[in-house]
């Protein structure tokens, strides 16, 4: 497996353009929310236990999967992607249940 810092040196050489790092800034994060709301959409609850809220669906066990992958590859990097992820399966699960 390549470090985190070969994988963002030759994602960064290839998007050093202005334009490009202005659309992935808006559209990455929107794909990513939008990939969420669509597993979110899934009727698979893993542990559904009596209580909701402790049921583990497949936006969520995608999500620990991802974050697992990043603490394997960079504990700093995965705390960081961690303060977004949260906030992306939150939103997009109310946006799920409505």
């Amino acid at each position: 497996m390549k470090s985190a810092e070969e994988q963002l040196s030759t994602y960064k050489s290839v998007h050093l353009n202005p334009k490009n790092i202005s659309t992935h800034f808006v559209g990455v994060p929107l794909i990513i929310w939008s990939i969420f709301l669509l597993l979110h959409l899934i009727p698979v609850n893993f542990f559904a236990w009596d209580d909701p809220a402790i049921s583990i669906n497949v936006a969520s066990a995608f999500a620990i999967g991802v974050l697992i992958y990043y603490f394997k590859l960079h504990a700093r990097l995965a705390i960081g992607l961690s303060l977004f992820i949260v906030p992306v399966l939150y939103t997009s699960h109310l946006v799920a249940e409505v």
